[in-house]
Parts: C-alpha cells; structure tokens; sequence
C-alpha cells in the first residue's frame, strides 16, 4: 500500500512540474531598466479551415510547446509582447496594451500565412496571403495595476471578412486563455502593481453549466449505486435477523 502511496506521489509531482509551469515575458526599454511590460499567461489558439460547410483541417496551438521565441516594445502609451510560433516564424500571436485616459486597454491579435499552418491546402492565390485576427479592445484596469485572471476565458478573434463564403477557405480562430497577469505601465522594478481580477463567471454561461453537468455525471452514477445497495440490504434485513438470532438463541 505504502509502494502505491509513493508511486501516486511521484506521478503527482512529475504532473506539475510538466502542466503547472506558466511562461513569463518581459520586455525592457533598453538593458540596464526594469521590465516595461510583463505577461504571465497559458493559452492555446485554435484555427479552423472550412470550404462552405466542410471542414477542411484544424490546427492548436499551445503556449508551452508551439511559441518559444518573443519580443516586443513599450513605451508611456502603448506596449506589445510578440510571441513567434515554432510552426513558422510569419505565425505570430501579441499581447497589445494601449491607455485610455487613465485606464488600460488590452487586445490579442493573431497572424499567420495559410499554408504555413494548413500546407495540406491548395488554395487559390488570394487565399495563400497572410490572415491577421483579433480581438476587441477590453479594458483590464486603471493604469499602474496589473490585471489578473485565473478562468478560462474563450475569445473569438476577428479579422472582418465575410463568413461562409463558398467561393473560397474560411478560416476561424479562438483563443483559449487559461490564465493571464499581466502588466504594461508604471510598473515598479519590473514587479506587478496592486491586482485588478476579472469579473466571475455568470452562473448561465457555457463553461459554468458544462462544469455543473460534468459534476453530475460524475455524483448521480454513484448516489445511485449507494441507493441501490441500501435497498438490497434492507430487503434482505428480514432474513438476516431472524437467522442471527436463532444461532444466538441455540447458543444460550
């Protein structure tokens, strides 16, 4: 039992140490400063390729394994984290944070070539031209807070094209942000500011049913199981007393 214990142990901590590691980027204005701006986020892009209503091909791409190289610039109103994609240097994803007034505005944008990601394809020429996605500027806090999220946060990115055209590839894509602090001004030594977090979760949206519905698939099975043997064992408390107390009875 103790050797299970152990192994479970194990498991556990290889566990984390592969999932629980969050990516960091930070952008300098010049070497010897502080870092400008500062991204701790897990995310995934997902991008889809149809022809009127089939699907043609879907691509993931995650955070921890598909973008390892970045850059970026900040200055007193505007910032950018660039992340490059291992699966071509022109896919691109970027944090983009600009001020507005005295608050910030935060907007994720997503570019990429066609057939860098979908070379199966073989489009015409106005669809092998670069694809660029993002999302609406949202508002994350006043300027001199960091912005902190620990939800899973679904982002549809757009680029303006007209959807379901037959003629040609259409493409979709979603950001699946896990996690994300981030800061972009009047950071202090390159450390986060006071957290601002993001609202909770309705209790209508999609996830939060999802979770209720996962949870109930999971508890019903097993109330009805219990149920089910409680009733076994009352239906046949009858027989068992009476026979216990027989052999008590013969034994006295």
């Amino acid at each position: 039992m103790f050797d299970c214990m152990y192994f479970a142990l194990r498991v556990l901590v290889v566990a984390c140490l592969v999932t629980c590691v969050q990516p960091e980027f930070r952008v300098y204005r010049d070497h010897q400063g502080s870092a400008c701006v500062r991204v701790d986020a897990q995310f995934s892009i997902s991008v889809t390729a149809s022809k009127g209503n089939k699907l043609i091909g879907e691509k993931r791409l995650d955070n921890m394994t598909r973008f390892k190289f970045y850059s970026g610039s900040c200055d007193a109103a505007h910032a950018i984290v660039i992340l490059n994609c291992t699966a071509g240097a022109r896919t691109m994803f970027r944090f983009m944070f600009k001020t507005r007034g005295d608050a910030v505005v935060v907007i994720y944008s997503f570019s990429f070539f066609v057939l860098d990601l979908f070379p199966q394809l073989t489009p015409a020429v106005q669809d092998n031209r670069y694809k660029g996605y993002s999302s609406p500027g949202a508002q994350i806090g006043p300027v001199g807070t960091s912005y902190r999220c620990g939800r899973l946060q679904t982002i549809p990115l757009s680029n303006g094209d007209v959807p379901f055209e037959t003629r040609r590839y259409n493409f979709s894509v979603t950001l699946s942000l896990r996690k994300i602090h981030a800061q972009a001004f009047n950071m202090s030594r390159g450390e986060f500011g006071p957290a601002v977090d993001c609202p909770a979760e309705a209790a209508g949206s999609p996830s939060v049913v999802a979770a209720v519905v996962v949870v109930l698939v999971l508890v019903v099975p097993i109330a009805v199981a219990m149920a089910a043997t409680i009733l076994v064992l009352y239906r046949h408390s009858g027989n068992i007393l009476p026979r216990v107390t027989k052999v008590m009875t013969n034994i006295h």
